[in-house]
C-alpha cells in the first residue's frame, strides 16, 4: 500500500540538496565541479545555512547565453533554457537549447534542430513549460490565416516532437494544475468580463499527449456601475482552478446625487472550477473596501502549506495627505486567506522590513513567506511566519548573481553567477521550515502522476 511518509522521506533523499553534494565524481565528470560549503568564502551575514551548495555549469556550445531556469522538483533536477541572440538585441535565433541536470549530476543536452514560428523569436515571445515524465510544451505565438493565436508544441527530451495544440488567443496564459493532470489556458477577460478558459488533460502522460477537455466561460460579476480592472487565476488542491476577480466603481457610470459613505469603491471575488464541473461556481466576495484606493494588485494566490484554504497576497496603493497638505503614495501588502466554501479566514497586514514597494512574496510549503527585494543589482530575502510578521533576516544574494529561482518542494533558493568562457556558478542556499511536516506536500503527491512511479520505487 502507498506510504505518504516513506514517498515524503524518499523525495527528501532524492532532493538536489543532497544529491549534488553526494555526486562530486560524477558532477566533475560533467562539466560540473563541485566545491566547498560556501560559508567558507561568503561573509557571515550571507550565510544562510552550512548546508549551501556550490557547482559550476559549463556549457559546451560557444555563445550560448542563459535565459531561464526551472526546478523539476520532484525529479530533483534543473532544466537551463539556453539561447543564441540575433544582431536585434529583442530576437534570438530559431533554435532551442535545454539542459536537464539531474539529482546526480548528470547533463542531458537537447539542441532542438527545427525552427520556431518568426513571431515566436522576433520579438522573443515563447515560454516552456515543463510537463511531467520527460517531456515539455513550448508555448509561442504564431499567425495562421492572419488570426495570431497561442499554440504549445509538446516535445520529449529525446528531441522528439510529439504534437501542436492550439491554446487560445494570443493574449492568454497557461498554468499546470497542481495535481499534474492537466493544463488550464485562460484567455484575458474582454470589455464584458468574460474568460474563456481551455481545459487540457494529460490522457497519457508516457506519450506527452495533451488533449483539450472542454473550454468553459468565466464571467466577471455584472454590477452596475463597476469596471474589471484585473484578474488572476490560481490552482486548486484537487486539480482545478481558481480565478479571481478585482472591480473598481466607476464614478462616471454611477448617480450624481450626493455618494453613499458606505458605497464599496473596490471588490475583489473569487470564482472556483472543480474538476469535472462543466462550469464554475458563482463568484463570492472576499473582499471590499470604502476607501478610494489607487490601485489594488493580487501578487499570489495558492493553496496554504496546511492544504486548509488559500491564500492571496494583495497590494494597497494608496495616497496619504499629511496635516501640512502634502501627500504620498504607500503601497501596503495583505494576506487574505479563505476557504473553499467562500469563508474569509483572515485579513492582515504583512511585514514590509524594506519599506519598498519592489518586493515579491512567496508562500512557503512548510509555513511561513519569504520575501524578495531587488535594489541595486542585489537580491535581498527575509522570512515571515505564518500571520506574516518579519522574522529574520535570510542574507542576500550580491551584484554578481544574473539568476534567481527556487526548489518550492524541499525550501531551498539558488542564484546564478556568470563566471565568463560559458561557465556558470550555482549557488544553492536551504531556508529555514516553521513546520516539519507540509500537508499542501502530502496532499500533491497523493494526487500527482508521479505516485505510480514512485510507488513502484518505494516497494
Amino acid at each position: 500500500m502507498f506510504n505518504l511518509k516513506v514517498l515524503i522521506t524518499f523525495i527528501c533523499l532524492i532532493s538536489i540538496c543532497c544529491s549534488f553534494v553526494s555526486s562530486q565524481n560524477i558532477l566533475s565528470s560533467q562539466n560540473i565541479s563541485s566545491r566547498d560549503i560556501l560559508s567558507q568564502n561568503t561573509s557571515q551575514n550571507q550565510d544562510i545555512s552550512t548546508q549551501d551548495i556550490s557547482f559550476i555549469y559549463k556549457e559546451p556550445i560557444n555563445g550560448l547565453i542563459l535565459y531561464n531556469t526551472y526546478t523539476l522538483s520532484l525529479e530533483g533536477s534543473f532544466l537551463i533554457w539556453m539561447i543564441l541572440e540575433d544582431k536585434d538585441p529583442e530576437c534570438i535565433l530559431p533554435h532551442l537549447h535545454l539542459r536537464l541536470i539531474d539529482k546526480t549530476g548528470k547533463i542531458k543536452y537537447m539542441d532542438f534542430n527545427y525552427t520556431l514560428p518568426a513571431e515566436a523569436i522576433c520579438p522573443f515571445n515563447m515560454e516552456i513549460l515543463p510537463l511531467t515524465y520527460n517531456y515539455v510544451m513550448i508555448i509561442y505565438v504564431k499567425s495562421n490565416n492572419g488570426i495570431k493565436g497561442k499554440y504549445g508544441k509538446i516535445i520529449n527530451y529525446s528531441n522528439e516532437s510529439i504534437n501542436e495544440i492550439y491554446l487560445g488567443n494570443a493574449n492568454g496564459s497557461v498554468e499546470f494544475s497542481i495535481s499534474g493532470k492537466g493544463l488550464i489556458s485562460i484567455e484575458k477577460p474582454d470589455k464584458e468580463g468574460i474568460a474563456i478558459w481551455r481545459l487540457f488533460s494529460i490522457s497519457d502522460i508516457t506519450r506527452g499527449k495533451v488533449i483539450e477537455h472542454k473550454n468553459v466561460e468565466f464571467h466577471a460579476p455584472n454590477l452596475l456601475s463597476y469596471t474589471l480592472v484585473d484578474s488572476l487565476s490560481f490552482p486548486l488542491t484537487d486539480g482545478g482552478f481558481g480565478f479571481m476577480y478585482i472591480l473598481k466603481y466607476d464614478e462616471t457610470k454611477g448617480s450624481s446625487v450626493m455618494r453613499d459613505p458606505n458605497l464599496q469603491y473596490w471588490r475583489v471575488y473569487t470564482s472556483f472550477l472543480r474538476v469535472g464541473a462543466d462550469s464554475p461556481m458563482a463568484p463570492f466576495l472576499v473582499y471590499q473596501t470604502t476607501k478610494k484606493l489607487n490601485n489594488i494588485t493580487i501578487k499570489l494566490c495558492t493553496v496554504t502549506y496546511n492544504a486548509e484554504g488559500y491564500v492571496c497576497i494583495m497590494a494597497l496603493n494608496n495616497t496619504i495627505t499629511n496635516k501640512n497638505n502634502k501627500s504620498q503614495t504607500e503601497v501596503n501588502y495583505y494576506q487574505l486567506r479563505f476557504l473553499s466554501t467562500g469563508a474569509i479566514v483572515r485579513l492582515n497586514i504583512i511585514s514590509n522590513p524594506t519599506n519598498n514597494t519592489n518586493i515579491n512574496l512567496k508562500s512557503l510549503n512548510y509555513g511561513g513567506f519569504l520575501l524578495q527585494h531587488h535594489d541595486n543589482s542585489v537580491m535581498d530575502y527575509y522570512l515571515l511566519d505564518d500571520d506574516g510578521n518579519y522574522m529574520q533576516s535570510l542574507g542576500s544574494f550580491g551584484p554578481e548573481f544574473i539568476h534567481f529561482n527556487m526548489f518550492r518542494i524541499n525550501n531551498t533558493i539558488f542564484g546564478i553567477k556568470n563566471q565568463s568562457n560559458n561557465k556558470w556558478e550555482f549557488l544553492l542556499k536551504s531556508l529555514p521550515r516553521l513546520n516539519n511536516q507540509s500537508k499542501l506536500l502530502i496532499s500533491f503527491l497523493s494526487s500527482h502522476p508521479y505516485k505510480k512511479i514512485l510507488e513502484k520505487t518505494d516497494k
